[in-house]
């Protein structure tokens, strides 16, 4: 009777640790054979560049003339042309033309170009197409009026009046897409802030008028009310700060 129990307990440990065993060389052959993504030398570990690319794979080289670095920056980052690899056919690059162009329009305009005139040039080399866009920017559209309402509690809060006073926004100044949107973004910034967490915009516009090649920036901006702490109970497990001292740190 001993014999056969411990014949069935041996039995029993040896199922156990051949089961484990299999199953741990299935599990090794389904992470060798998918595709080793988890090693460093792994198809889906290979470093991305910002264009969503393989870093050593190489990008059309797009050269852009007749603006400032921060503009021609702005038209390399819309310009869908930028993220194409240097394998892309020369015929589908002459293709995009129009639709480059467009692109490069609406880069422009975020800094109040309305009026730029673009010209494309395709340089086809063994190595890797350069695309060159030249831009004459034209005028630059200002703004002529800038209207900045505070509704609500906040009409009179010291806080916003200096706000409104220092935005980026001015009239006379050269329109800039991203300083409108700044100074939305700072209003509702400050809002919360000093407690108006209900505050919200009413109003935000930024009209362009082609007919007198001018801007204008109209925010509106309704704080409601204000929130304001209540009570503070102050509670210590173990009982070992002076409730005194903690409150003159609130």
């Amino acid at each position: 009777m001993t014999s056969d129990f411990k014949f069935h307990k041996n039995y029993r440990l040896y199922t156990k640790y051949y089961l484990m065993l299999r199953l741990s060389i299935v599990l090794s052959f389904l992470l060798f054979f998918s595709g080793c993504s988890w090693l460093p030398f792994g198809r889906d570990n290979v470093a991305e560049n910002n264009n969503g690319q393989p870093e050593n794979t190489p990008l059309l080289e797009i050269l852009i003339s007749g603006v400032e670095e921060d503009v021609a920056d702005n038209v390399r980052v819309h310009v869908g042309l930028s993220k194409s690899q240097c394998s892309t056919p020369l015929e589908l690059i002459t293709r995009r033309n129009k639709k480059t162009q467009t692109e490069a329009n609406l880069a422009l305009q975020a800094f109040g170009y309305y009026e730029a005139k673009f010209s494309i040039n395709i340089t086809n080399t063994p190595e890797c197409p350069s695309v060159e866009i030249g831009i004459e920017p034209g005028r630059r559209m200002l703004i002529n009026t800038v209207d900045i309402v505070i509704d609500g509690e906040a009409h009179d809060d010291p806080g916003f009046k200096r706000l409104t006073h220092d935005l980026p926004l001015k009239p006379g100044s050269e329109l800039n897409h991203g300083d409108y949107t700044e100074a939305k973004a700072l209003i509702e910034s400050v809002g919360v802030e000093l407690g108006y967490l209900d505050g919200h915009f009413t109003e935000s516009i930024l009209k362009i008028d082609m007919e007198k090649y001018e801007a204008h920036a109209s925010l509106k901006y309704n704080s409601l009310k204000r929130y304001l702490l209540g009570d503070i109970n102050i509670k210590q497990t173990p009982d070992f700060l002076d409730e005194d001292l903690i409150r003159r740190f609130l």
